[in-house]
């Protein structure tokens, strides 16, 4: 991607990625950032207006970490 995408395009391609991922799906901020190729912080930056726009939650989901420990992280999904 782009670095040099608009915060509108950002937030698009976030939202693009969300709905691809389907309602029941959820996507952590690591997994988001390397979908779209860009930074965590990018994403999460952008996380807290698309939440309050009511079309998306933070949900609380199961993944493995590096050491192959299985952890609650939160992630965000699109409301169906």
């Amino acid at each position: 991607m782009d670095s040099r995408i608009t915060e509108s395009e950002l937030v698009e391609e976030l939202r693009r990625a969300l709905e691809n991922a389907g309602p029941d799906d959820a996507m952590t901020t690591k997994e988001l950032a390397v979908h779209l190729g860009i930074s965590t912080g990018s994403v999460r930056a952008q996380l807290p207006a698309m939440i309050a726009s009511g079309q998306y939650e933070v949900v609380r989901v199961m993944r493995k970490r590096w050491d192959g420990i299985v952890n609650r992280v939160s992630a965000i999904r699109r409301i169906a």
